[in-house]
Formats: C-alpha cells, sequence, structure tokens
C-alpha cells in the first residue's frame, strides 16, 4: 500500500513538473513572437578587428563620471599642461632643439603625445571623447608654440589665428584617434592575456586527465 502511494506521488512530481516546462515553453514562444522585428539590427556592431564600435550617447553620458573618477585623466592633463613649463625653461636659457627639455615638450605635445596615449590607454570608455579634449588643449598649446617663434612683424594677426585654428582642429582630431586606438590596444592586450590563461588551464587539465587516466590504468593492470 505505501509502494502505491509513493509511485502515485512520483506519478503526480512528474505530471506538474512537465506541465510547468510547458508552461515555460510556451511563455518563451511568446516572448520571442513579441520581441521586435528589429532587434538583430539594434545589436552591437562590431569595428575594426571585431572590436565594437564607439557607442556615441553612452560614452557622453558616462563622460562626466568618468571625468570626475578616472585619475589617469588629470594625471594625462597635468603631463600635457608640464609642457609650457619645460618650453619656457628652455626658451629662456636658450636651449637647443636636441636639448631633454625640448625633447620633453616635444614628446608631450607632438602627435602622438604622451598624455594622449596614457589616458586613452587608462580608460574604462570614452577614450576618445577623452582624446578629443586633450586634443584640442595640445592644439592650443602647439600654436602658442609656434606663435612664440614667429618673429615680430613677419606675420599677422589673422595669419596667426589661421595657423592656430588649423593646429587646434588637428590636434582634436589626432587626439581622439590616438586616444581610440590606445584604447584598443588594451584591449587586444587584456584579451590576449585571456586567451593564454585559457590555453594554460586547459593543458593543465589535460594533464591531470592523463595523470588520472595513466593511475587507472596502472592499478587495473596491477
Amino acid at each position: 500500500m505505501a509502494r502505491a502511494k509513493s509511485t502515485a506521488r512520483a506519478d503526480a512530481r512528474r505530471r506538474y513538473r512537465a506541465s510547468q516546462a510547458a508552461e515555460s515553453g510556451a511563455d518563451g514562444t511568446e516572448l520571442e513572437s513579441q520581441a521586435p522585428a528589429g532587434a538583430e539590427a539594434a545589436a552591437p556592431r562590431a569595428g575594426l578587428f571585431g572590436f565594437t564600435m564607439p557607442d556615441l550617447r553612452g560614452d557622453l553620458r558616462a563622460f562626466p563620471h568618468e571625468l570626475r573618477t578616472n585619475r589617469w585623466w588629470w594625471i594625462s592633463a597635468l603631463l600635457l599642461l608640464s609642457a609650457p613649463v619645460a618650453f619656457v625653461v628652455a626658451f629662456n636659457i636658450n636651449e637647443d632643439a636636441a636639448g631633454p627639455l625640448s625633447i620633453y615638450v616635444r614628446l608631450m605635445v607632438s602627435p602622438p603625445a604622451i598624455p594622449i596615449l596614457v589616458a586613452g590607454f587608462m580608460s574604462r570608455r570614452g577614450a576618445y571623447l577623452i582624446g578629443f579634449v586633450l586634443g584640442v588643449l595640445d592644439g592650443l598649446l602647439i600654436a602658442a608654440f609656434q606663435s612664440v617663434g614667429v618673429q615680430a612683424g613677419t606675420a599677422t594677426t589673422g595669419d596667426l589665428f589661421l595657423a592656430g585654428s588649423v593646429s587646434v582642429l588637428s590636434a582634436a582630431v589626432l587626439g581622439a584617434g590616438f586616444g581610440w586606438l590606445a584604447f584598443i590596444y588594451k584591449g587586444w592586450l587584456q584579451n590576449s592575456a585571456r586567451r593564454r590563461n585559457e590555453q594554460r588551464e586547459k593543458q593543465a587539465q589535460e594533464q591531470k586527465r592523463k595523470a588520472r587516466e595513466e593511475a587507472r590504468q596502472d592499478r587495473s593492470g596491477r
């Protein structure tokens, strides 16, 4: 009698699980049918070498938070702003172009400027935005350095303004590009490291499996 009751309860549980599975399948089918037809079109677009293309709206919304919390952006800006100090010192001591201060200034402001590469590499997102901002600042510095080197009376104010505008525009575009490329390079390094770790784990698991098989064969051979 107890066995019959146990069998009846087991049958009831199986029927309940079957009904739940059927309802879940029906719900899933209904959700799929209600999904928008353009859902696939809204998927992230793959960029160069399989990297996801930037989400401009999302990056713009996250930019203020990144600007407040990412200290590497501020370090990069300080590095860029250190270039005028080195330039003034080098100008006052009449250092030649091969001097250490002159080389430092070129590394800080000449594209690809080191501060922009650092900011892009250390970005969590929106690397091209901070690259653009730092590029504008970099262009202003380049224009200022060029105007200092121009002898008085050899260029008009309009000429200096035009040259400065070109410097700012080109530096901004290059800054956005180099910042994004530095961010992509960081992602490539991270993916390479993850693949190497996965490969090492697979090799370790394979070695363990072979060791267990050899141990079983040894025991069976005895």
